[in-house]
């Protein structure tokens, strides 16, 4: 009997230990995932300063004497920075919908491995309660013996 209650938590260990190196790669995912997105956000942050200080340059330059060719080329380039920003903000959307699927992932796998802890720390106490019954028994058969040789 207690073969059977040792094999029942080596497999709920080996299931947990497996979980757990997927838990564990997938931790790391979720980890460089939030940074890359730590990343973006903080370059799409640097882009719209840009175009803040591009939109006063303009409104600056034509608030005084300017040349067409210098306000179009500051448009131009105010255009190529709007759809840099629209590419930026896009790929921040992807990468949250990216992160949450890994998150998933991530609570899916430590359910998991939380089921099988649990399967494993069950099993330990049935066998541990199966243990001390037979201790017990094992006690009442010699006090039995003891009393009756008495």
């Amino acid at each position: 009997m207690a073969e059977t209650f040792d094999r029942q938590i080596d497999r709920w260990q080996l299931l947990a230990e497996r979980v757990a190196d997927e838990l564990a790669s997938v931790q790391k995912a979720l980890v460089q995932a939030t940074a890359r997105q730590q990343e973006m956000a903080q370059e799409a942050a640097k882009l719209r300063q840009m175009k803040e200080q591009y939109l006063h340059d303009l409104a600056a330059q034509q608030q005084r004497d300017h040349s067409v060719d210098a306000t179009t080329h500051l448009r131009r380039f105010l255009i190529h920075l709007d759809e840099t920003l629209v590419a930026v903000e896009q790929q921040l959307r992807q990468m949250e919908a990216a992160k949450r699927q890994v998150e998933q992932r991530y609570r899916l796998l430590y359910q998991e491995h939380s089921k099988f802890e649990t399967l494993r720390n069950r099993v330990e106490g049935r066998k541990s309660d199966h243990e001390r019954r037979l201790e017990q028994k094992q006690q009442d058969l010699l006090n039995v013996q003891r009393f009756s040789q008495n």
